[in-house]
């Protein structure tokens, strides 16, 4: 098993839709709200609108039964279901019939794997490719709209971002392995994606002390949203901060040598800072992926991208970043930058409330524990998460979050591996396991994962997960 049976299925599945379309059948494209399940459905979408079809799309955190009984009794010939997990299977061959096609990149099990059908899912376990490192559900979604036409290879930037938010960023430089790599490649070729080595700050237009104390990720303690300190810091690098005109120079006026100026900055502050850990060089430089995008706005450096569409997914408008990821750059993006602004304000004010009361955290080590309730809103979960492990003080451990949901009635948990974790990419069963057996509901993946159980179970939960992480076989 390989490549051959991967592009085998695509071709397949490339088959069914062009059928759909040719036959004027009525198609719909169901996708998770995550960055990665955005792109996925903006992918596919565009796809379909190239070869002259028409789809609806709809973005769900979830894929639960009452959705499916709905979509069920909707008339729809075709659904595409994008990153929304191989559990889903026996659910939608009970309902749906022969009706559907489901593109995800997660590890499929050997008990989920007797339930597959071969003609409806792509395994790419069987085909010998890694899932979890080499290419996320974005990029099946590009290599499926290949199959309808090369001229898709534009939509490859958008699999580069789907490969980004799903941390597949693991290689040398924090680079992408693997089909992502080749991917990259094609997107450089065509000239939609550059790379090259540097630091990882976003806000290329920004000054330079402003677009630090605006970075989200990697977060620094004591200069993200501390725009003092981050004043100070470049005042003291000996950087000059301002042009012959006495304007704000930006970060994209640094050359390669101020650049490494700027970085030795930042690691002295963190190593005196009583805060974060011993820095890594890859805590702070990497690969930077810059696409052929407006540099005034949020999406010209894909990982801030991806940020952005975690905004969108976060205020329950998914439909925005999906028209974003089609290429809408008028309405549908300032609308999408104003939410942006909205969740970062929002974010910070979380974020600042958790780190102010440092009784909310309860490390054991190889995974921190925060009690966000109170400080956390239900919608805000999955952000504060992912936010809490890419800080460079926490990002070698597993993240797990709780609050309460709005009616009082459940504990929200997040579950998140920081990208220095040893931790295995087991979250999202890990989490099922522990909450259905109390009554809970949880949804996830590899790396991240989501789970509502009674306020009463909370103790039974608890033991639980506890347990199992404590049994878990680390990765070297």
């Amino acid at each position: 098993m390989g490549r051959k049976e991967l592009y085998e299925r695509l071709g397949q599945f490339n088959e069914r839709i062009e059928s759909a379309v040719e036959n004027e059948k009525s198609i719909a494209i169901v996708t998770s709200a995550n960055p990665d399940g955005l792109c996925s459905g903006g992918i596919a979408a565009t796809c379909i609108f190239r070869l002259g079809g028409r789809c609806s799309i709809r973005t769900v955190l979830e894929l639960t039964p009452e959705m499916i009984t709905d979509l069920k009794s909707s008339g729809y010939d075709l659904f595409i279901f994008m990153d929304l997990g191989t559990t889903t299977v026996n659910k939608l061959r009970h309902s749906l019939g022969a009706r559907w096609l489901l593109i995800d990149h997660q590890i499929i099990t050997e008990e989920a794997e007797e339930k597959l059908s071969a003609d409806h899912v792509i395994n790419l376990t069987g085909c010998g490719i890694d899932g979890e490192k080499e290419i996320s559900s974005g990029g099946l979604a590009y290599l499926l709209a290949l199959e309808a036409s090369n001229k898709n290879k534009d939509l490859s930037t958008l699999a580069v971002v789907s490969a980004l938010a799903e941390k597949q960023d693991i290689g040398e430089k924090r680079s992408l392995i693997g089909i992502n790599s080749e991917i990259v490649n094609t997107a450089q070729s065509i000239g939609a994606l550059s790379v090259k080595s540097g630091l990882l700050i976003t806000g290329e237009t920004m000054p330079i002390h402003e677009a630090i104390a605006s970075n989200l990720s990697p977060c620094i303690d004591g200069l993200t949203w501390n725009y003092e300190n981050s004043y100070s810091l470049t005042k003291n690098s000996g950087l000059q901060m301002k042009n012959k005109n006495g304007q704000w120079r930006i970060l994209a006026e640094l050359d390669q040598e101020e650049r490494g100026i700027l970085a030795e900055a930042i690691i002295k502050f963190m190593v005196t800072s009583p805060n974060t850990g011993l820095p890594q060089p890859e805590d702070l430089t990497g690969s930077i992926y810059s696409l052929r995008e407006d540099p005034e706005t949020s999406i010209r450096d894909a990982r801030q991208f991806v940020e952005l569409l975690r905004a969108c997914g976060s205020a329950n408008k998914g439909g925005i970043g999906v028209g974003i990821c089609m290429g809408d750059r008028r309405a549908i993006l300032d609308e999408g930058e104003r939410i942006f602004l909205a969740y970062k304000e929002t974010l910070k004010e979380n974020i600042s409330r958790i780190f102010s009361e440092r009784w909310r955290f309860n490390d054991y080590g190889n995974c921190v524990y925060v009690f966000g309730e109170g400080a956390v809103h239900e919608t805000m979960i999955d952000s504060v998460c992912s936010f809490l492990a890419g800080c460079l003080s926490l990002n070698n451990k597993v993240l797990l979050v709780r609050t309460i949901t709005k009616d009082n009635s459940h504990y929200k948990f997040c579950m998140t591996r920081g990208f220095r974790s040893k931790f295995p990419p087991i979250l999202g069963d890990l989490v099922k396991s522990s909450s259905e057996q109390i009554g809970g509901a949880a949804w996830g993946r590899l790396n991240s994962a989501i789970c509502e159980i009674p306020l009463m179970s909370l103790d039974d939960f608890m033991i639980s997960i506890r347990t199992k992480i404590r049994d878990a076989e680390f990765e070297d």
